[in-house]
């Protein structure tokens, strides 16, 4: 698969400044709304989309172009989001006094345009972290069952049963909203 994000950071290493810009521009919507489907967190999604796009700066040769450069960054995301969470967990448990920061359920809202769409992503947020992932990045960021398995540490079976699931799940959460037919194989 070419991705147009390997020749935009290629160009990027060469000194073109406007490339991080394009990289951002074509990768930032989808990162941030797949940490946030991790974490609920709004400011510690934002956080860590920018961590993700400084590691392409600070380190270049951690990307070696072995996978495309969109696998790597939701890799990277993924593994920064637990991190994170571990980190938040600890946090807590350290500081009883002191509540983690609130969800911010309207990180979705400037996206949802209809209410069709509304119910929607209620449904997809209703799955589990492993449906709602495996669905999202193969349906809204078009990844391959290869590069979904390498995001989310599976093999390509594991992924192919989870879009399986997922949209059997994500079929029957539709249903109890009232919704039919939305959904179709």
């Amino acid at each position: 698969m070419n991705d147009s994000g390997e020749n935009t950071y290629r160009r990027f290493l060469g000194g073109d400044g406007e490339a991080m810009k394009e990289l951002i521009r074509l990768y930032r919507p989808g990162l941030a709304f797949f940490v946030y489907g991790l974490l609920k967190d709004s400011a510690e999604t934002e956080e860590i989309v920018e961590d993700c796009f400084v590691e392409l700066v600070l380190h270049p040769k951690k990307y070696n172009f072995a996978s495309s450069l969109k696998t790597y960054l939701f890799a990277l995301a993924r593994y920064k989001t637990a991190n994170r969470k571990r980190y938040l967990a600890r946090r807590a448990a350290d500081e009883l006094d002191e509540t983690l920061p609130s969800s911010d359920p309207d990180i979705v809202s400037g996206i949802v345009k209809s209410e069709r769409d509304a119910v929607l992503w209620r449904c997809i947020g209703r799955l589990n972290d492993d449906y709602r992932n495996a669905l999202l990045l193969y349906y809204f960021e078009d990844m391959s069952c290869e590069e979904i398995a390498g995001v989310m540490k599976k093999n390509r079976k594991q992924v192919a049963n989870l879009l399986s699931r997922g949209r059997a799940a994500l079929r029957s959460e539709l249903e109890k909203e009232g919704v039919s037919g939305f959904y179709e194989d």
